[in-house]
Order: structure tokens, then sequence, then C-alpha cells
């Protein structure tokens, strides 16, 4: 198999909805996507020789005459500590290629981040004494500046901003934004997946209890592969708890984090031809 090369990539950004963008393009029978989110092959920081042969095989279902669009989505490509050099990678494999960028309000992207890292066990610490010990984690909103990284490689017609807003309050509109942006007919869908706008939300994720934590290390995969997806979420439910999350700081942090992000965001809003105020920093 010759290398693949992707002819769209969603590019960005983490916690603003890439995953349900990439579940929907998925869908499309005019589209094949990498068996694995997140391939992180462009910004690999030891390179990519070694990745090559692996990253091939995400897509072995391409054939050598296949019209179809190849597609990946990887939030790493605008992570703010390998943005540069990925950048640089992808436009030297594809300079044609195309981009979609999921952005939202930099805050809520900042208080779901923390909740996912809270999850996972990387934050002990509440919200804003999280904030304090690291503050390169408002890095990651900096939307604009990862941004025009790639105009300096790409034309600005390659580069499509999804607003996650938008994508939930108007489905249907933005994904045909998204069609035409990657030249796809949304005729050739095999479905709607509105609910996959839900996906990997924060409220989605359950807290094991002493009762599911001795039920995950029994073999029950193939038992409920039988079962109705409704009552395994509902006897899930029962047996887990809900996380709690005290997204709670003081007027200063929400100062300060209003102010970090007032330029990125002015620049990113006029780029995309939104009002000043679409987003409200201080909310």
């Amino acid at each position: 198999m010759n290398n693949i090369i992707p002819n769209f990539i969603v590019a960005g950004f983490a916690k603003c909805g890439s995953t349900s963008m990439c579940n929907v393009l998925e869908e499309h029978d005019d589209v094949v996507f990498s068996r694995v989110k997140e391939p992180n092959y462009y910004s690999a920081p030891l390179g990519q020789a070694e990745l090559t042969s692996w990253y091939n095989s995400l897509f072995d279902i391409v054939s050598a005459n296949d019209e179809r669009l190849i597609g990946e989505g990887s939030v790493s490509y605008t992570n703010p500590n390998r943005v540069d050099f990925t950048v640089k990678r992808i436009a030297k494999a594809n300079p044609d290629c195309k981009f979609i960028f999921m952005v939202r309000h930099p805050i809520r992207r900042l208080e779901s981040d923390w909740k996912m890292r809270f999850r996972e066990g990387r934050f002990s610490t509440d919200y804003e004494t999280s904030l304090r010990k690291q503050a390169t984690l408002l890095n990651h909103g900096l939307y604009w500046k990862a941004i025009s990284k790639y105009l300096e490689h790409f034309p600005e017609e390659n580069l499509l901003v999804v607003f996650l807003e938008d994508f939930k309050s108007d489905f249907n509109r933005e994904m045909l934004r998204v069609y035409e942006h990657l030249g796809l007919s949304p005729e050739n869908v095999t479905s709607q997946p509105q609910q996959a706008i839900k996906s990997n939300q924060a409220d989605n994720y359950r807290q094991d209890t002493a009762i599911s934590s001795v039920i995950r290390t029994l073999p029950l995969e193939k038992v409920t592969s039988f079962l109705p997806r409704k009552l395994v979420l509902y006897v899930k439910s029962k047996l887990t708890r809900s996380w709690d999350y005290d997204l709670s700081c003081s007027e200063e942090i929400r100062r300060e984090a209003s102010e970090f992000y007032k330029e990125d965001v002015r620049e990113l809003l006029q780029f995309c031809g939104k009002s000043a105020d679409f987003w409200d920093l201080d909310s």
C-alpha cells in the first residue's frame, strides 16, 4: 500500500466537538475515516518514520482506485506545543489538504478540559487551584493563534471554522457548510446522526462505585452485547454515580482568564465574520 495522505483533517480543538464532527463525517458514503480517532501521526514528537506503516493500516479499506475522500481527526494538530512542526509536516505531505476546526466559548472549553483531566486523575485539586498551578492549560483555547499558523502554509479557502454553539443550534446548516467545504454531496449520507453531537460530553461519564468496580472485572461483554442499549445504560446509571465537578473560582481568576483570551477571540471572530459579542467572556 502506498503512503496514505488525507484529503482533509479535523484538526481541533480539544473539547470543542471534534469527536462529534468525526462521527458525523464517518457516516458519509464518500468518506473513508481512520479506524482510530486521533492517530496523531503528524504531531508525533519523535518523527513519523516508525509510525507510517501503522498509520497506513488505519485506512486498510482504501483501494488503489478509491475515489472517496480520506479523512482523520487529531486535536493534537492544534496543540500549542506541537502546532508549529505539525502544520509544516502536513503541508509537505499534502499542500492541498483541507481542514475543519471546531471551536467553542474558550472558558467553557477550559472547564470541559479540566473535567476530563480531573476524571483521569491528572488533577487532584479544585478548578481554581489547578489553573493557578498549571496556567498553560489556558493555551489550548487560543484558537486564532493556532489557526493563523495554518494560514501561513494553506490558503484561507482550505480552512473551515465551525462553532460548537452553531453546530448544536443548527446542525443541518452547519453540516451543509462542511459538505460544501469538502466537496461532498449532502445526499450521500447514510443517516443524519444528530445524536452524535452529544459524543464525549462530560455528563456522559460516570464514576464507579464499589459494586460497579467489581462488575467491570467480570467477562460480561458477550452478555451485554445481546442486551438492548437502553437497558445497559439504565443499569449503568443505577450502579454508578455522576462526577462531582467543582468549577467555582474567584472573580480574580475569572477576570484573568477573560483578559487572557480577549485579543485572540477578537481576531478569530473577525476572521469568521462573527459579531464581536458572539461570546461573552465575562459569563
